[in-house]
């Protein structure tokens, strides 16, 4: 048996981190949106939830999914990365090194293939 928590909060990064389910309530307690923080983010009910979760939710949704997810190119050189770093990390990693593409490893360190710039993006 599966225990169900509701955790309350004002914090949309923090509900991000910590739910599977997160509901979205108007004024007067009236369900805006109650879907997956992925769904939320990439797919906001109405103009409501999409002002709720805030302009950057584009890149809020990156941090919920990991290079693993990613089909690789060939191995190419850039910093390396284990493929379980989130596409947001993996992004600001391309823009701090000002690299265009990543090399991703596995968990002993062996490089996998690549990701560009442009890949994380999609």
């Amino acid at each position: 048996m599966r225990k169900t928590v509701v955790f309350v909060t004002h914090d949309m990064d923090e509900a991000i981190k910590v739910g599977d389910r997160i509901a979205i309530l108007r004024r007067g307690g009236r369900l805006a949106q109650y879907d997956t923080p992925a769904a939320i983010l990439e797919q906001p009910a109405d103009a409501f939830v999409a002002d709720f979760v805030g302009a950057d939710r584009a890149l809020k949704a990156l941090a919920l999914h990991t290079l693993a997810e990613l089909e690789l190119r060939p191995a190419a050189d850039g910093p390396r990365v284990p493929r379980s770093t989130t596409l947001r990390d993996a992004l600001a990693l391309t823009i701090e090194e000002h690299a265009d593409t990543i090399a991703v490893t596995d968990e002993d360190g062996r490089v996998l293939g690549s990701l560009t710039k442009d890949d994380l993006l999609r």
